[in-house]
């Protein structure tokens, strides 16, 4: 009988110990997230965690409790989880820490607000089937609204005679359209605001703002002047703003654009003092946050644009895009005024900007008109930035000279005599060397004028010349000179390139005809030219001699 009690007694201790031991052996939840937050309606709610096994043994068939109903405290109210755990796992291993698990709860738009719990239960096998636990609480709020609505909707639209709609909503500037914006975007809004009561609305003042939902703040928002409008009149107004700040929409948040009027309404002196407000909202806009998409923004041409001095050209290259730029530059471009520059900007970091900065010179000969600088944003392989909607990043900058402008090529002329002397009823040659100072090829047309009242034109080798930037090339003109012509005497070159026009004097000394001609050298030639002088004097003489003789004999 001893001897059986023993028995009993071990065995029961034997229990107690295995027993105790399944106690201690645990699977833990580890690095546990979202188990206790809060999700605003319409939402999703996500539960993350790990499990753990302490060192007993291989847990097995493995499961968990989805879905899980959450209910309120009053069990009024609940909402379930999605039906599947996403990286479930069937076995853990001893002393195994297993991967990241997650559950998803959708709280529908119309789930009323409050606090819901639940838990999450895992099922396994050791020797025998264990549960372990995981504890859930969702505190789910309303939808967010900006304190204005709020305080319009609590003030009421007094018999509804205020009527407000958003007529119109375009994007004037920028690469969004009418639902999708961009940062930088310049958007129009045209509202239409009606007092469709019996009585004069006073004070009539329109608040706009563009609203994100996740950060509980206006992006933007503004107001407009205060108006009145008579019975069964109405108003259109067009709200104008920019999206000038791209940090602000670095998360992408959900966003609603609110129009709301408040007014004071004659009809209902007695409620309220007659205050009555309007809300309309628009919960389409979307926010187009790029990739890798760099843009510039606030061009501007600083002071005067003159003919002959250089202008700054200014602005700013944001990265609207999720990544940092690396190796960015811009192409500065207008054939017109010989520009073609690359300004490097380098690493431009995600959400954020660099200065851009670009000395233009306008050439002294640039015609007082517009000209469209080209701008382009490129990235380190050479391609011009291109957004998801095929937008590439290039831009439009307009300069107009005024003051200062010659309206010449960028030209000059050299006129040198090839001939040893310019002599009347004779030819001689000149020279001409066009140089080209523009920064890139031209093609002139060269003519001469100026010259018929004292010579005739002979030849002009070329009429037509293309020259390299920098470059120089030599045209020959041949004149003969007209009879009995003496002393300086001009003419012109001229240079044509397009409309412009350069006209270069030349002079030039012509020497009167000999009247030896060709004797004139052999009776002059040599060292005794003294002698020839008065030989030839003495030959004068005679002649003058024999003409007296003549005419004494003929009377």
């Amino acid at each position: 009988m001893a001897n059986k009690t023993i028995k009993l007694l071990v065995l029961s201790i034997l229990a107690l110990v295995t027993l105790a031991t399944f106690a201690s052996a645990a699977v833990t939840y580890v690095t546990v997230t979202g188990n206790n937050q809060s999700v605003i309606v319409g939402k999703t709610a996500t539960i993350s965690f790990k499990l753990k096994e302490s060192n007993y043994g291989n847990l097995t068939n493995m499961s968990f409790n989805v879905p899980i109903t959450l209910n309120d405290s009053s069990s009024t109210y609940s909402f379930t989880s999605q039906s599947t755990v996403t990286g479930m796992v069937t076995t853990l291993n001893q002393n195994i820490l297993s991967g990241l698990m997650s559950l998803a709860f959708s709280v529908p738009a119309t789930q009323q607000p409050g606090t819901y719990t639940g838990k999450l239960t895992l099922k396994g096998t050791y020797v025998t089937e264990m549960t372990y636990d995981l504890p859930i609480t969702i505190n789910v709020l309303s939808e967010s609204e900006p304190k204005d609505i709020t305080e319009c909707k609590t003030t009421g639209n007094q018999g509804s005679n205020l009527n407000l709609d958003i007529d119109k909503i375009k994007v004037t500037k920028g690469f969004g359209d009418k639902t999708t914006w961009s940062p930088l975007d310049e958007i129009q809004v045209d509202v239409n605001v009606a007092n469709d009561g019996d009585e004069k609305m006073r004070g009539i003042t329109v608040g706009w703002g563009l609203y994100d939902k996740d950060t509980d703040k206006f992006v933007i928002d503004g107001e407009e002047n205060d108006f009145n409008l008579d019975s069964g009149k109405d108003k259109t107004l067009t709200i104008t703003f920019k999206l000038d700040d791209p940090s602000e929409f670095k998360d992408s948040g959900d966003y609603v654009f609110y129009v709301w009027a408040n007014a004071e309404d004659k009809e209902f002196e007695d409620v309220n003092n007659g205050d009555t407000c309007a809300v309309v909202s628009d919960d389409t806009v979307e926010l187009n946050i790029e990739s890798s998409f760099v843009m510039l923004d606030s061009l501007e041409v600083v002071g005067t644009v003159s003919c002959g001095d250089t202008v700054q050209l200014t602005g700013k290259a944001w990265n609207f895009g999720e990544d940092d730029e690396d190796g960015v530059y811009v192409v500065i471009q207008n054939s017109e005024l010989g520009i073609n520059s690359k300004v490097q900007l380098g690493t431009v970091d995600a959400f954020d900007s660099k200065d851009l900065l670009f000395d233009i010179k306008i050439p002294s000969n640039a015609e007082e008109k517009t000209y469209e600088l080209q701008l382009s944003v490129l990235n380190e392989d050479g391609e011009v930035f291109q957004n998801e909607n095929d937008d590439y990043s290039k831009f439009v900058v307009s300069v107009k000279p005024e003051g200062g402008c010659t309206n010449e090529p960028e030209a000059s002329v050299l006129a040198t005599l090839e001939s040893e002397k310019v002599e009347a009823g004779k030819e001689f040659v000149v020279k001409a060397t066009i140089r080209n100072d523009a920064s890139t090829s031209k093609t002139f047309d060269l003519s001469v004028e100026g010259y018929t009242d004292w010579a005739s034109l002979v030849s002009l080798d070329k009429d037509t010349l293309s020259i390299d930037a920098g470059k120089s090339a030599d045209v020959l003109v041949k004149f003969k000179v007209n009879a009995g012509v003496s002393g300086s005497q001009n003419f012109n070159f001229v240079l044509t390139e397009n409309e412009q026009v350069l006209t270069q004097p030349v002079s030039v000394s012509v020497e009167k005809s000999n009247v030896f001609g060709g004797f004139t050298g052999a009776f002059l030639g040599g060292d005794n030219w003294y002698i020839w002088g008065i030989g030839a004097l003495n030959v004068i003489l005679i002649i003058v001699i024999i003409i007296v003789a003549v005419r004494v004999m003929r009377k």
